[in-house]
């Protein structure tokens, strides 16, 4: 997650480099390139690279890169623009159930670009806006693009084809350069949980008892949970966790939660995480608002090396032959791989967690793992199938090779149709002259090209 963080800040630090933000950008708005009678500005410019690198994940190093990302977005943007004028002619609109579609999509590929949704609407708000907000703002933007799809769909798709023989000639040519398909394993498991034993439980309930005690003493709650609480996330507020609803918490906090009322403070209630005490601070029908001081219950170096010996003696079981499945469902305390005799499925090799990766390196079919040790406990591992890394076969991969050369053949000639249109339709790229007279600045005085005010002083 840093690391997509950090890439994020670089991208955002080199985007304004110049020190301005975006309500400072569309203020000195200025024309990066005309099209017809319409133009295309700075800001929207700057709006279409961002999307781009979101949607996309390109690496920005230097301005130098952040450059070339502009003007290939914009060139891209102008080939919009001329396909939209020429869309608008045809005067067949998109329904707004289309747009909706269509928008809802791309919301959706933005967001899964972030870690997490929550990131995702914490980058929007930190933009200004909200998601409501994106929406609007690109919902004519997606409006557009389905116009254009619409004329490319009707004018240029239908006469494109591509044969049988071209796929399979291409397939045979590029052989070499087609990407492998990746190793795969079948793996299952059996897993010992280290749990707190009973050592570990009494000391954490007679902390908290202790902190209870003061809390009815009439010590300050807040003042109490700064000071006790082992939840980082509430903690530094008192405690407070805000509202929430039904279903939001585990069921004995939710209960114990939604029985009190506002100043009432609850006995010890126990959780997976350990020992609560709950203040109701304000309540609602259907939310509470919570309090809360929380003593984890954690397990011991005791309860570890207990944990290891067991998983030890289930591995010499597996050893010994005993069916793996049998075994799984009688120790294993991964409930839901249990019920399946262990079988965790199958997974691409290079996605494996690095500590599956180790554990099963150089293992076949059928042999076992050493211990592996993970946050949750132990782990016994077995290798129940393996598929190494190859080339796809002519028919796995036919359909998607069509699919390519199609939209090869559809951009070609929409480029070629773009280039007929540029004859028609007035362009002016004034970011690439912009370019240009930089660079001539930086190499000095040069030679006035042949005509009078150089080629791109002509209209």
């Amino acid at each position: 997650m840093m690391h997509d963080l950090r890439r994020y800040i670089l991208f955002l630090f080199l985007l304004f480099m110049v020190g301005t933000s975006w309500a400072v950008r569309e203020t000195v708005d200025r024309i990066v390139a005309v099209v017809g009678d319409d133009v295309i500005l700075e800001s929207e410019l700057t709006r279409e690279v961002y999307l781009y690198y979101i949607q996309f994940g390109v690496e920005i190093e230097d301005e130098a890169q952040l450059e070339d990302l502009r003007s290939s977005v914009l060139e891209r943007m102008i080939e919009s623009r001329i396909l939209l004028a020429e869309a608008k002619r045809d005067t067949i609109e998109p329904s707004e159930t289309e747009v909706e579609e269509a928008l809802n999509q791309a919301i959706k590929e933005i967001s899964g670009r972030f870690p997490s949704e929550e990131a995702f609407e914490e980058e929007v708000l930190q933009q200004g806006l909200t998601v409501d907000d994106l929406r609007a703002r690109y919902r004519e933007d997606i409006r557009e693009r389905l116009l254009v799809d619409g004329l490319v769909e009707r004018r240029l798709r239908p006469g494109v084809f591509v044969s049988s023989r071209e796929v399979e000639e291409f397939y045979q040519s590029h052989i070499d350069s087609i990407p492998l398909v990746p190793a795969k394993v079948t793996l299952s498991h059996i897993m010992i949980a280290v749990v707190p034993g009973e050592e570990m439980e009494k000391a954490a309930k007679e902390r908290a008892e202790a902190i209870l005690a003061l809390v009815k003493e009439g010590q300050d709650f807040a003042m109490l949970a700064r000071r006790f609480s082992e939840d980082p996330g509430s903690a530094p507020q008192g405690g407070d966790l805000g509202y929430f609803g039904r279903g939001e918490m585990v069921p004995e906090f939710e209960t114990a939660a939604f029985d009190l009322q506002p100043g009432e403070v609850s006995g010890l209630v126990q959780t997976v995480f350990g020992y609560h005490i709950l203040k109701c601070e304000e309540k609602e029908a259907d939310r509470v608002r919570i309090s809360h001081i929380l003593v984890l219950l954690l397990p011991g170096p005791e309860d570890a090396a207990r944990a290891r010996v067991r998983a030890d003696s289930v591995r010499t079981m597996a050893l010994a032959e005993e069916r793996f499945a049998s075994l799984a469902g009688r120790y294993s305390d991964d409930a839901e791989s249990r019920d399946r005799g262990g079988v965790l499925g199958e997974f691409v090799v290079d996605d494996l967690g690095q500590f599956l990766r180790d554990a099963i390196e150089g293992l076949g079919p059928g042999e076992i793992s050493d211990i592996v040790e993970s946050d949750i406990g132990y782990h016994v591992v077995r290798v129940d199938a393996y598929e190494a890394s190859r080339r796809p076969t002519y028919d796995e991969i036919k359909g998607s090779l069509k699919e390519f050369l199609f939209q090869t053949k559809l951009e070609e000639k929409s480029k070629g149709w773009i280039e007929e249109l540029k004859e028609e339709i007035y362009v002016e790229n004034r970011l690439a002259e912009s370019v240009v007279e930089r660079e001539e600045e930086d190499e000095g005085p040069a030679l006035e090209p042949p005509g009078e005010g150089g080629e791109l002083g002509r209209e």
